[in-house]
Parts: C-alpha cells; structure tokens; sequence
C-alpha cells in the first residue's frame, strides 16, 4: 500500500480551520483546490494558513479555484474517516444522509450563489461541475470550474452530475512562475510554469534525476508575495559513475597502504589531506562527478609529490649509535660532515626528492671511508699490560710480534679496514693461545709429604708407586716451561699416589689362627664344611708366603675368613648323632 500524504482531517484536528458558521466567512473569499496525488483528492479551503500548512505536507497548489459570495446557499463538507477523503453539497438531505452512513459533518465550508444570483450577475460568475466516479473507492466525486477538465474525465467514464455550485471568476491577477533544472548549460527536463495570485505565496521543490544531485541548495523554495513574473532555477551536477569512482577508491586503497614515516612529513601531510578529502568523496554515496575528478587529480599529484626518506632514514639509523673516537680519524673526517648534512636534511620539511637522494649518495660514501678501529685499539690495549714472566716463552714471542704489528696499524692513517680486521685476529689469536706458567706452590707441598714418607711402612706397590709419581712431579718443578696443565695434571697424580697409601699389614695374629688351623685334620670334619675350611686356610697360607705385600685390610679379610670357616665347622661324630 501507498504511504498516504498527510490529510486535511489532521488539519481539522490541529484546528486549522474554524467552520461553525457564516459569520467566519468574508466577502468574496477566494477559495483554494489542492490535490493529494496518493488519493487523488481534489480539497477546498478558504485558510491561506491552512493551504501553506497542506503544500509543506506534499499536497500540490492548484491556485484559486474560485471567489466564493458572502452571502448565497451554504456548502456543506463531510469527512469519511474510512477513505480519508472530503465530500462537498449544498443540499441539507445529502448531508445528512451521509451522516448517517457514517460520514463526519464538518458543517459549512463556504458558499455558493443561489441561481437567481447567477442570472443576476451571468458575466461574472463561473459554473462549479460535479462528476462521479462509480469505479472510485475514494476521491468518488471530483468539482471544478473548468469545462475543459469535466468533458475529460466524462470521457474516461466519470458520471456528469451537472452544475454542483455556483462562484464568481477570481478577480486578483495572476503571476506566472518559471521552475527550471539545469545541469550547467544542459536542461534537464522542460521548465515547469505554475501560476499564482500575485502577492500570494508559493513552495516550489525540485526534482530528482537520476544520475544528477541538486547542489544550489534546498530542494524546497518558498516565495513571498509573489508579484511579478519569476524564474526559479534549480542547479544540478551529474553524480559520479561507477567506472570513476572505481578508479578513486582504487587510488585510496593504493595510497592507504603506503606507511607515512617513509616519507618527509610536509609530503606526507599533503597526502593525508588529499587521501580525508577523497575519502569523504568517494565513499559519500552521492559524489558528483567533477569532485571525483578533482579529488583525484589532488591524489595523484600529493603521491606523485612525496618525498620518499626511508632509506636515508634507515641508513642514518645504522649508523646512530657510531662515535668518532672508535674510528681513523682520516675516514671519519669524510663520514661525519656527510652524516650532518643527512640529517640536516632528513629535518628540513621543504627538502626535495632530489636534495635526499644527494645526501643518502653522500652519507653512504662517508660510511665506506669509515675504518672500526676500536675493537683493534681495546684488545691491544690489553695485552700491552701483560708481563712476560708470567707466560712461556715460545707462546709470549708470538704474542710480542702481534702487539707490534698492532702498533703499526693503529698509528697508520691510510689503513684500510680489512688489514685492521686481519691484524686484530692475529692478536685476538695470539691472546688466545698465550701458555700462562704453571702455578707450582701446591706441587711442591705434595712432593715435600711424599719424601717424608718411609718405605717399610708400606707395601712395595704402592711404595713403587709414590716414588714414581713423586719422580715425575720433580720433573714438572724443574721444567720452566711447564704450564698450569701440565702442573695441575701432575699435581693430580701425586695426590692420588699419597691418598693410596696404605700401611703395611701387621701379620702376628694372622700367622698364630693359620698355625692352629694346621693341626686340622679332614677325617675329623664333615666333608661340605671342610671343603670351604681347607680354602681360606690355603688363602691364609699364600697371604703369610708374600706377607711384605699384605695390607692391613687384606691381613684382616684372611684372618676374618679363616675364622668364620673354622667355626663353621662340623665333626664326624657330631653329624652321626644328630637327630635328623
């Protein structure tokens, strides 16, 4: 269903018209006819206020219909809240009737003349015609003063009713007003003339085009008084097409994914105002077709004028951190008035393109003058306050020529970097393998215990064994070449040599359990307990043969099995009279 305009019976209740009686009626009232083109209802009204308040609410100003007498037959107006359409008559029957049906009597709205009136004053009166409409399911009945619109809709198939009411012809000149709609030179449509009485007001609304947007301003006009002939002319600019506004939004997208700190501010701030303004154009969803093209043409020439600095900036980063006193002072006399005029105009928002460039070339050729001479400079530093005698003497020469070749290089001007890096792993190498001599003081304290020792206190083994060691440690101790390896694996094997030792065992106690054990015989003793019995005597018996090799702790297993294998014993008798 159509969304209906706003009707006149919200006027009624607004209370814009006062009908209650002939009294609010002057003379010769012009009577006004709007059209509502969703119901096709044709309305009366005397209320200017009231015909403005329709026309603001889309009704459209059909003029003056005719003046109305201040004295005649009164015109009856009834409402039907059903349809939402108005119905005029004079006669009091077809009122009521109405009524009854349902209709709301809004009592009179204005007069018409009487026939006699009409004989009277025959030149200056008009006939008001009523037709029906028996298709219509509103807006049935239809009134004017027109011949030319009854004979029209009769032959569409409206009834003739004949002559409803009787007015006289509208008395105040009429003003034409020329509405037109323009695109530049190019008419959009034919001017649309619409008459109106002068010193009345008009509302003109523009049109809608497809493919164009009103740009002079409201699409709505009101006129004042008219009071002379007027132009109206409503200004269009053609919207943009897809194929343009493709082409701006594919620019954006292009432009949104270049990263602002690459560039210099000032260009990059030229683009970003040029990337807000396309972007409100572009996405607005009416653009017109020139902002389009203006938009972007700005662009294309902010892009095409930025001032790209990320490689400047980046190859100034690099070298940030880089102090003169780590490099030849000769390179660094090149590098550094290039890094200043790098940065002086990396700061410089009006730089050029080409003025970057200049100083990127520059400073990367100060870069390749450069010679890192400090790590050279440190380490040689450092091995410069060693002392000879704490090193042999083979490992320390080659370090002394390292640290002289060092020297030179340092004190050289013209030294290339790669003979400063071959220099400074000649020496880190020569650090390296430095032979420190080995600390002896502990070596002598253990060679000192180990003379102490006598060898009558221990087994021949373990005495060969000392002296052996001790042998090798006096050796190390002479030797003045002998590094802290050597000293500390030596060192090692002494101690473990006096940590072995072990007094000779004493074998008294062993020898007198070994002479007992001799008187023994087998016939006496259970054969399964001799048998263990006859093996730790005969161990007992090749201990006590090389006793001068015996530990105490090997006297005491010999002795302590001797003993247990001994009381284990069973005799013969013994295991006859047993009860098992």
């Amino acid at each position: 269903m159509k969304k209906k305009l706003w009707r006149i019976s919200a006027a009624l209740c607004l209370g814009f018209l006062s009908l209650k009686g002939p009294e609010a009626l002057a003379a010769n009232q012009v009577l006004y006819r709007l059209y509502n083109q969703t119901s096709g209802e044709h309305f009366f009204t005397l209320d200017q206020n009231e015909r403005e308040q329709l026309i603001k609410n889309g009704w459209h100003d059909e003029g003056a219909a005719w003046e109305t007498p201040d004295k005649g037959d009164p015109v009856y107006r009834l409402y039907n809240p059903l349809t939402d359409v108005h119905h005029y008559t004079k006669e009091q029957a077809e009122y009521e009737r109405l009524e009854k049906q349902g209709w709301r009597g809004e009592g009179e709205a204005f007069k018409t003349l009487t026939k006699d009136q009409a004989k009277a004053n025959r030149s200056e009166i008009v006939t008001i015609k009523r037709a029906y409409n028996p298709n219509a399911t509103e807006a049935a009945h239809n009134f004017t003063s027109r011949d030319a619109e009854q004979k029209n809709l009769i032959a569409k198939g409206w009834h003739d009713e004949g002559v409803a009411f009787y007015g006289y012809k509208p008395q105040k000149e009429l003003a034409v007003v020329k509405i037109c709609y323009a695109a530049g030179s190019k008419e959009l449509a034919n001017a649309l003339r619409k008459k109106v009485e002068q010193g009345q007001s008009l509302t003109v609304k523009a049109k809608e085009f497809e493919g164009y947007r009103l740009i002079s301003g409201s699409p709505e006009l009101a006129l004042s008084k008219v009071d002379g002939n007027t132009t109206v002319t409503f200004e269009y600019a053609e919207l943009a097409n897809a194929k343009s506004l493709a082409k701006l939004k594919d620019k954006i997208r292009k432009t949104t994914r270049l990263v602002a700190a690459d560039y210099s501010s000032a260009s990059w701030e030229r683009v970003k105002n040029a990337l807000k303004s396309s972007y409100d154009v572009a996405y607005s969803g009416n653009a017109l077709q020139k902002d389009v093209f203006d938009e972007l043409t700005k662009l294309e020439k902010a892009t095409a004028k930025l001032v790209r600095v990320k490689g400047l900036t980046a190859t100034l980063q690099s070298v940030e951190q880089v102090e003169e006193k780590n490099f030849n002072p000769k390179g660094w006399q090149k590098f550094g008035p290039a890094q200043k005029k790098a940065q002086a105009v990396l700061a410089d928002p009006k730089a050029t393109q080409k003025q970057v460039n200049q100083a990127h070339r520059e400073l990367k050729k100060g870069i390749d003058q450069l010679v890192y001479v400090n790590d050279l400079k440190t380490l040689y530093q450092t091995t410069a306050k060693l002392k000879s005698n704490e090193y042999t003497r083979s490992s320390w020469k080659v370090l002394a020529d390292a640290n002289k070749m060092a020297k030179n290089v340092l004190n050289d001007t013209d030294v290339e970097q790669a003979a400063v890096n071959s220099t400074f792993k000649n020496l880190q190498k020569a650090q390296q393998e430095l032979q420190a001599k080995g600390d002896k003081r502990h070596l002598k304290t253990l060679v000192s215990q180990g003379n102490q020792q006598q060898a009558k206190n221990y087994t021949k083994t373990i005495w060969d064994q000392l002296t052996s060691a001790i042998s090798s440690s006096q050796q190390v101790l002479k030797d003045e070449e002998a590094v802290q390896s050597q000293v500390d694996e030596q060192t090692q094997n002494l101690q473990l040599a006096l940590d072995g030792l072990e007094k000779r065992g004493q074998v008294n106690e062993l020898e007198k359990i070994y002479r007992e054990a001799k008187s023994y015989q087998a016939e006496d003793y259970a054969q399964d307990t001799w048998s263990a019995f006859a093996t730790c005597r005969k161990n007992a018996q090749q201990g006590l043969k090389n006793k001068k090799e015996l530990s105490q702790a090997e006297v005491e297993r010999l002795m302590s099995e001797l003993k247990a294998s001994q009381e284990a014993l069973v005799k013969v008798e013994e295991k006859l009279t047993s009860p098992n």
